[in-house]
């Protein structure tokens, strides 16, 4: 590939080089201007670079994958702007590393850049590469722009087409398409394009999407299934392991979870994302010692990295507080105080914050203002955006509380409405019953109600087979909006899907469903560590 046929491509482009040495920016500059790149930027650092993109648009971004000096790496960076829609599909990201391992360089290389080179490389190697990213951009301009503008029916549309009448670029349309099937809720069409890619071309992230999607429809033992044969064949693919840890939790196999997540770690020790999953798991499952240093390490790895999650805080505060280390504890809180300010708006921190403030009272025996803190989030407990980690960290802060000489009367009162909320799972009541320690009764009782919900469930559907399925509707809805679990509004949903115009005023009842879904059903019956940060394992960054 020559610099001539490159240059009447890329003659009007504009380029970015990240790298923190000045030799390799003056060589990759120096090519990329021999190329007939007229305009080329460069940036030693990783928030410079964040401010440049930011700021103006690149038609070319030349990356170095690590930077010694940073809390972060490139790659996670590039996540972040693929996500905040400040990096454009249309612009074409190459991934510069000297990293030689399979699972360094296939991390950079799925997470929706255009291709990567090991150090050293040639000229005519980074023109091949940057004209083929440049073709494949030009020839799927259609679906980038549908992504771009957050038509994502018309994308994987666009994506399905492409695929099976074998369009150029078809493989490469194939797992975007996936990964927006994905997005959509629908997971069945997902596992098939997946297990079509993997039939045409046997790669490690197709037979990895198939487990993903198997996960999504509920069907986590397929899934490990799929999981062992793909290690068998990538001993060292770190999303496999994160994707065998979600499996085993979705099982309830917290202790095989808990391994899985260690191996991952072991595999990626500055993974940021995964050392906090390790220490949320450890935490629940009263691994303190685990927990401890898995949650400190992502904490001096980068406490204001986008990728560091501020329930690591609580949890680490929890930590303290059961050392009796009101230092530690003041810490966190210092550190949550910090972030509300940069957020003022978001509840989630808030409420983090609050908890804080609550094991800060209960180590300084200020138990009426410790009350008062709990009482003020049990209160929120029936809101829509009172989710799973907001009722283990109510439910630890009770524990607590309950371990001491003033526990709350209203603590019974609180705690059976939380625990039928939100068992929605055999994997979700044991996290619930673990957030509750040190106090038994209380882990006791989540057990029950989430049998109780249980029975709920199979007391509603003995209509169905009876013959009555409009009764087992109305009896799901009315245990539904009592409860507000996930689970029994789903199930509602499932059987006027599966009865259709056998269902007496479906209308009505489904939109009844509906709305009740929309409003307590976002996370669903899947026990999630933590909120969505940084690239789905295995995934595509999708804007």
């Amino acid at each position: 590939m020559s610099g001539e046929t490159l240059e009447a491509d890329v003659r009007a482009c504009k380029g970015l080089v990240i790298d923190a040495s000045a030799a390799s920016r003056n060589l990759l500059g120096n090519m990329l201007k021999d190329f007939g790149i007229g305009e080329v930027e460069h940036a030693d650092k990783l928030a410079d670079a964040r401010q440049m993109l930011a700021r103006g648009r690149y038609d070319i971004v030349l990356c170095d994958y690590h930077f010694a000096s940073e809390a972060t790496t490139s790659q996670e960076l590039l996540d972040e702007l693929r996500r905040e829609r400040v990096l454009p599909y249309s612009t074409v990201v190459l991934m510069i590393t000297s990293e030689a391992s399979y699972a360094k360089v296939a991390e950079a290389a799925e997470s929706a850049l255009d291709g990567y080179l090991l150090k050293p490389h040639s000229a005519a190697s980074l023109a091949e590469r940057l004209m083929l990213a440049r073709k494949r951009k030009k020839a799927m301009r259609d679906i980038y722009a549908a992504l771009e503008s957050q038509e994502y029916e018309l994308a994987a549309q666009l994506c399905i087409d492409r695929f099976y009448q074998r369009q150029e670029y078809w493989l490469n349309a194939a797992r975007i398409g996936a990964e927006v099937l994905l997005r959509l809720g629908r997971p069945a069409q997902a596992r098939e394009l997946f297990e079509a890619i993997q039939s045409s071309q046997p790669l490690p992230w197709a037979k990895l999407g198939v487990a993903r999607a198997q996960i999504d429809a509920g069907q986590p033992r397929p899934a490990l299934r799929t999981l062992e044969s793909l290690l068998a064949e990538r001993p060292t693919y770190a999303d496999a392991f994160d994707v065998k840890a979600r499996a085993e939790l979705e099982e309830g196999e917290l202790d095989a979870a808990l391994l899985t997540c260690r191996q991952a770690v072991e595999l990626t020790p500055q993974s940021m994302p995964r050392l906090q999953k390790l220490g949320t798991l450890a935490f629940y499952m009263g691994e303190v010692d685990i927990a401890s240093r898995a949650l400190e390490t992502s904490y001096a790895l980068g406490v204001n990295s986008k990728l560091f999650d501020f329930q690591s805080l609580v949890l680490m505060a929890q930590i303290h507080a059961s050392r009796s280390r009101l230092s530690g504890v003041q810490m966190c809180m210092d550190s949550l105080a910090q972030a509300a300010r940069i957020h003022p708006q978001s509840v989630r921190i808030g409420r983090l914050l609050r908890c804080t403030r609550a094991l800060e009272s209960m180590l300084r025996q200020r138990h009426a203002d410790a009350a008062q803190r709990i009482s003020e989030l049990a209160a929120e407990a029936r809101l829509p955006d009172f989710d799973f980690e907001a009722a283990c960290n109510l439910l630890g802060l009770l524990g607590r509380l309950a371990a001491t000489r003033a526990p709350l009367r209203e603590a019974e009162e609180w705690l059976i409405p939380l625990a039928e909320r939100f068992c929605v799972s055999r994997a979700a009541c044991e996290l619930l019953a673990q957030s509750a320690q040190p106090e038994a009764q209380h882990m006791r009782n989540i057990r029950d109600a989430h049998a109780a919900v249980g029975e709920m469930a199979r007391h509603a559907m003995q209509y169905a087979l009876q013959g009555e399925p409009t009764e087992t509707v109305k009896q799901l809805l009315r245990d539904g909006s009592r409860t507000l679990n996930a689970k029994l509004l789903e199930l509602a949903d499932l059987v006027i899907k599966r009865y259709g115009e056998a269902i007496e005023d479906r209308q009505h009842l489904g939109e009844l469903t509906a709305e009740l879904r929309d409003q307590y059903c976002r996370q669903g019956t899947h026990v999630k560590l933590g909120p969505a940060i940084g690239r789905e394992p295995g995934g595509l960054r999708l804007p």
